[in-house]
């Protein structure tokens, strides 16, 4: 998933994205620009990979501590 992610925010090539808002009895949607959806998609991320290195770690740090 992060691979996905990462592609579609920093990949190269043009990039076609819609977006809306949907609160109840009310939905607005519509086209939205290719920097607002690659920045929506950098969040997602940047998140997703912190946490994939922060999860490593851990299971790293937790593997080395059972060997002792």
């Amino acid at each position: 998933m992060a691979v996905i992610l990462n592609w579609i925010a920093f990949g190269p090539g043009q990039r076609g994205f819609s977006g809306g808002l949907a609160l109840p009895f009310v939905s607005v949607s519509g086209p939205a620009s290719e920097w607002t959806g690659r920045v929506a998609f950098a969040i997602g991320a940047v998140l997703v990979d912190v946490f994939l290195v922060w999860m490593t770690a851990r299971g790293l740090r937790d593997l080395v501590g059972r060997r002792r």
